[in-house]
Order: structure tokens, then sequence, then C-alpha cells
């Protein structure tokens, strides 16, 4: 049975729109406070001098791939425990969330095997012998703070379902203070401890990462596990297809991020190609859009959990309620951020940059420009990341990994070097904004038609779960 007819409901309207709101800024600010742990590593790593800050650069990058990409598999998650809490079905999710922790685990093996072997990756690729020894001891002390950095992702999709995101904030904020404590103690020596130098950014964030899973842990324990019972013998057993049913839906999701940062990545190699000051305002450009891009992340994963919850009340007119107001909330924020960037783009580019760099006028005038162009996209791409949230809301990973293919790898990455090597640096921006455009229009109209076809959509998720448990327990 499908509930509500269309018709308005301002109660419904306010609750929807305060829930997204909450959820999509509290999760935007555990992301950011998130970045703010890696900038404080990088700002502690570069008073080493500029072969201690390569080295963790080397590190941080290749790991990052494959982070990001299990990253995208374990936020599968989201859609299942959303339509599981939705239905009311508390063993089912807690199910979910128990094999989210498992292959947490076994993610975290062949990152460990990247970091004891850093050394031989680093010689294959060229690095200079002195940044490389650097680069392995911070590697080694990584390792420590893998699986709790995975863990983290389940635990966040967790709270995220259930709404307890001042418990996420507040924890990812005591993360921020421990670990620029941390840095200083380890990296320096305090209190007894001996200095690590470089290394001991890596510890401190190991521990960082550790300290934050272990209170999140132990906290949900407390105040869940008396409704969800984590540890009952049920909850435990191992289902297969419940296993294949988060893979299957979390590789597209994965695929997306790391493209959407190989875009990126291929533009940054191109403008190295056409001038220093361009690669140089362009990176600044991209430190700013990494900043505002956390909201539309938090939007997109508030729209999954809220879809996916309305999915499994097999709520119509609800759904269809938390599609247009997530798309609502983010158009709001990204004019406003356009706005703000147009108005201060001077002052956000001297902000982060040196005083030597500040007498140089023509990076200044690069810099403004590149801003003014990534805070269009920012906005674009922050429609897409919501669509694609509300489409996983909809169990449906694959339109976003097929359009991100073909817009991103073929259209993005040919139209990005072509119109570089043909325009220079307006020609790569022309490129990336393109291919952002294309993916948003694909993505929109692939939304509406799926927006038209929820009866059958929502009947399609309940039988599949239905089945998925039904095998899970047999």
């Amino acid at each position: 049975m499908f509930k509500r007819s269309f018709n308005f409901d301002l109660t419904l309207i306010f609750q929807e729109v305060s829930a997204t709101a909450l959820l999509g800024f509290g999760i935007g600010l555990s992301q950011f406070n998130q970045i703010a742990i890696g900038v404080t590593d990088t700002v502690m790593m570069g008073r080493f001098g500029s072969e201690a800050l390569a080295a963790g650069s080397l590190v941080n990058s290749l790991e990052l791939l494959l982070f990001l990409f299990f990253m995208g598999v374990l936020q599968a998650t989201a859609p299942l425990m959303g339509t599981a809490l939705g239905e009311s079905r508390n063993e089912d999710l807690t199910r979910i969330f128990n094999h989210g922790i498992i292959l947490a685990c076994v993610m975290a093996v062949p990152m460990i095997i990247i970091a004891i072997f850093m050394k031989p990756c680093l010689i294959l690729l060229g690095q200079q012998a002195d940044v490389i020894e650097i680069a392995q001891s911070y590697a080694r002390y990584l390792v420590p703070g893998f699986l709790p950095s995975l863990l983290f992702i389940i635990l966040r999709v967790f709270l995220t379902t259930v709404e307890s995101v001042i418990l996420l904030v507040s924890v990812s904020l005591i993360g921020v203070f421990v670990n620029a404590c941390g840095n200083f103690i380890f990296m320096f020596g305090m209190f007894g401890i001996p200095p690590f130098g470089v290394a001991g950014s890596a510890v401190s964030t190991s521990l960082t990462n550790f300290l934050m899973v272990v209170i999140l842990f132990f906290m949900i324990y407390i105040h869940a596990n008396d409704k969800f019972n984590f540890f009952s013998r049920k909850n435990l057993e191992i289902s297969l297809p419940l296993f294949f049913s988060i893979i299957s839906l979390g590789i597209p999701i994965g695929f997306v991020i790391v493209s959407e940062y190989a875009i990126f990545a291929v533009a940054g190699l191109v403008f190295g190609r056409i001038s220093a000051n361009d690669l140089a305002a362009f990176s600044l450009a991209l430190q700013w859009l990494s900043i505002f891009y956390m909201l539309p992340v938090g939007f997109s994963h508030a729209a999954t959990t809220r879809v996916a919850l309305a999915v499994g009340q097999k709520d119509i007119y609800r759904i269809t309620l938390c599609c247009f107001i997530s798309i609502g909330l983010i158009l709001i924020y990204g004019c406003f951020s356009l706005f703000f960037i147009y108005l201060f783009d001077e002052q956000l580019v001297r902000l982060i940059s040196s005083r030597e760099i500040d007498q140089n006028l023509i990076f200044i005038e690069r810099s403004k420009l590149f801003m003014k162009w990534m805070s269009i996209v920012q906005l674009i791409n922050g429609i897409i990341v919501v669509c694609a949230g509300i489409l996983r809301g909809f169990r449906d990973t694959q339109t976003p990994m097929f359009l991100v293919f073909f817009c991103y790898w073929f259209i993005g990455v040919g139209s990005v070097v072509i119109l570089g090597i043909a325009f220079g640096s307006l020609g790569v921006l022309i490129g990336v904004m393109f291919s952002f455009s294309l993916t948003l229009l694909g993505i929109f109209i692939s939304l509406i038609h799926q927006i038209y076809e929820l009866p059958k959509i929502v009947s399609q998720i309940s039988i599949q779960d239905k089945k998925l448990f039904f095998d899970a327990l047999n």
C-alpha cells in the first residue's frame, strides 16, 4: 500500500525542510572537520621543509584514490539502512550495519599493503631518494589509522540514518582539536615523548581516527543497543547476498567519486603544461572549491537518507517532497556561495596565499578569474551530487556511473585536453564546465523520469528487500 495523495501539507513541508537542512549541515560540518584534520597535517609538515611536504603529499595521493573508492562502496549501506528504518525493520538495519563493519575491515587490508610497500612503489614512480625515506616512515605510522578511518564512514552512515548528527559533529570537532595537539606533541616531542618529526603527523592522525571511532562506538552502544541489539547471534550471522548487494550498489558510487577527483587532476596536469602561474591559481581555486563543496556532499547524504526513509514508508508524496526540497536547498546554497565568491574573490585569494605570492599581481588576477569560474562549476556540481544522492535513495547507482563514465572520462577529459591545447587556460575551464553541465542535464532527466515511475520503483525495492533478507536468514 502506498501512502498519501498529492495534497499541499505545510507542516510536512516544514518538517522535511528542517530535517534535510539539519542533516545536510551536520554532515557537511563533519566533512569539513575531516578536511581540517588534513589541512592541519599539511601545515605542520610544511614546518619541516619542502621534502617533508612532498613526502606527505605523495603518500596521501597514493592512498587517497583507494580510500575514496572504498568510501563510495561503504556509502551504499545508506539507502539500505534508510529503507530498513522506514519499514521499522531494526534487525535488518543492524545486519546491514554489521556487514558494513566487516567490509571496512576487509578494505583496510589493501591500504595497509600499499603503505607497507610504499618505498618500492615510490622507487618505481621515479621519486627522489631522500623524499622516499621520509615517505616510508610517514606511511608506516599511518597504518593503524586506516581501519578506523573506514569504520568512521559506516558509523557516520548509521548516525545519519538515525539522525544523530549532533553526536557526529561533536566527535568530529574533538578530532580536530586532538589532531592539532597530537601534531605538536609527536612531531616536536613533548611530555617525555621523543620527537617523531614528519612521522609524528601520521601518529597523530592514526590516534585521532582511533579515538573518534572508539567514542562513536561507545556512544552508539550505550544509547542504541537496546533498540538495535548489535551483538545478538542472529544479527551477527554472515550473509553473502547482503555483501553482494552492498558491493554491487557501492562500486558505482566509488567509481563516481574517483572520477570526479580524476577530472580535476587531469585539468591540473594541463594547466601545468600551460603556465606555472595558472597551475598555482587553479590549485588555489580548487582548495576553496573543496571547502565550499562540503555542504553539497552533506546535502547529498541527507537526500539519500531522507529519500530511502520515505521509500521504506512507501510514501510517494514524501519521497517527491524530499527530492525537490533537497534540490531547492542546494540551489539556495549554491547561489549564495557563488555570489559570496564573486564579492570576496580577492580577499579569499589573499587569505591562503603567501606574502611573496601577494606581490604577484598576475597570479592574483588569474586566481580571481579561476575562482569565479569554479564557483559556477561548484553550483553545477552541487546539484549533480544531490541528484546522485536522491538516486541512491532509489537504489540507482548505475545511472550516475554511466553518466560520469561518458561525460567525465570521454567528454570531460577529452575536451579539457583538446580545448586546453587550442585555447589555453580558458579552454581547460570551458572543458571542465561543459562536462559537468552535460552530466547535470543527463542526471536531472533521469531523476525526473524516476520520480514519474515512483510507485513501480518503490514496489521493486520492497520485493528486493524481502527476498534479500529472507535469503539471508535461510
